[in-house]
């Protein structure tokens, strides 16, 4: 990167609890033989932002299993901040505080990457930073198209349902508005607009727009069924280049 993109510091988060409720020690759950977190660590590396790159965990293993890569996890994350109804706020401030507090290091951008999008790529990470700085926004994240429309949602009632967004009277799926799916691979936001608002982003943040095969978020246990199903094929298929 050069010039002004190059004078923009990051602190890279990578939040990675030790707990969970659908997959057990989903951070360290195996995706192609190997721990589910590695992937965003990877990517994070050869993103080669200007700045840092944190682990942010309550659990030592995954602390131990992250200082394997040339990334930093200087701390072990409050047990307030890992349960499972904790917010990313306060995960986020915890790290800007402890960085400015004992490091010094204030940085421009905060980068948000959870370890649940394993096929986000460092060239995601990088196109998505480049495009912040261009459009000098407060906040980005990224977004995929959506696989089910909302147009075919409904609410149930007591006699009759309601449809979540009303479907266009003109028949037919293309006729659908347009509606995109925030995919959670990537948040980035100014370190000043998070301290002033309290938000990682809000309606006016900067789209990234991603595949949908790069946006797979492991949540279920048939998600990691099928990312693994996804890794193999793909492995196979360049392999075979």
């Amino acid at each position: 990167m050069k010039g002004e993109i190059a004078k923009q510091e990051c602190l890279i988060l990578i939040p990675a609890r030790g707990g969970s409720k659908s997959i057990s020690r989903k951070n360290m759950t195996l995706l192609g033989g190997k721990p589910l977190v590695e992937f965003t660590i990877r990517a994070a590396i050869a993103a080669d932002l200007p700045g840092k790159i944190c682990m942010s965990t309550d659990d030592e293993e995954i602390r131990s299993f992250g200082l394997s890569f040339p990334i930093e996890a200087p701390f072990l994350r409050p047990v307030e901040f890992a349960r499972d109804d904790s917010g990313v706020i306060p995960v986020i401030t915890h790290a800007l505080d402890w960085y400015e507090e004992k490091n010094g290091f204030c940085p421009d951008f905060l980068v948000l990457l959870q370890p649940t999008c394993p096929f986000r790529t460092s060239r995601n990470i990088v196109k998505a930073y480049e495009s912040m700085l261009v459009s000098g926004v407060n906040s980005l994240i990224s977004v995929s198209p959506v696989r089910e429309h909302p147009c075919e949602y409904i609410v149930p009632g007591e006699t009759c349902f309601e449809f979540v967004l009303k479907p266009p009277k003109k028949p037919g799926r293309q006729s659908f508005p347009g509606v995109l799916f925030i995919n959670g691979a990537i948040y980035m936001a100014r370190t000043s607009y998070i301290r002033k608002t309290g938000k990682l982003f809000d309606e006016m943040a900067k789209l990234y727009f991603m595949e949908t095969y790069e946006s797979i978020d492991i949540d279920e246990p048939e998600d990691l069924e099928f990312a693994n199903w996804l890794y193999e094929k793909t492995r196979s298929v360049n392999n075979n280049k």
